[in-house]
């Protein structure tokens, strides 16, 4: 069972601790974005906690100080000219505000 998380800035972060939207951006950051990296149990996991102690998914959010989100997000043709971020034809979210 998934405890903390470490962060992109190398912080630690216990689940208890997080909030809805940082949860959820680790949601779409582990299934979409870097997903082939994240095993299936890690996935679940995430998807489970959320449902559990918020019980929805937020749209994405991504922390704009995360320069190689954005990058993977460019990348992989989900981040629109005007901040939209859309995954397989559906807006998910908008890149632009901290979360």
């Amino acid at each position: 069972m998934i405890k903390s998380w470490i962060t992109w800035d190398g912080r630690k972060v216990g689940i208890d601790e997080m909030s809805h939207q940082h949860m959820s951006n680790i949601y779409y950051y582990t299934n979409f974005v870097l997903g082939k990296y994240y095993p299936q149990s890690i996935k679940s996991e995430i998807h489970m906690l959320l449902i559990r102690k918020f019980g929805a998914i937020l749209p994405y959010h991504p922390d704009t100080r995360f320069k190689q989100e954005r990058d993977y997000l460019l990348e992989l043709g989900y981040l629109r000219d005007n901040g939209d971020i859309v995954i397989n034809g559906s807006k998910v979210g908008t890149y632009g505000c901290h979360s």
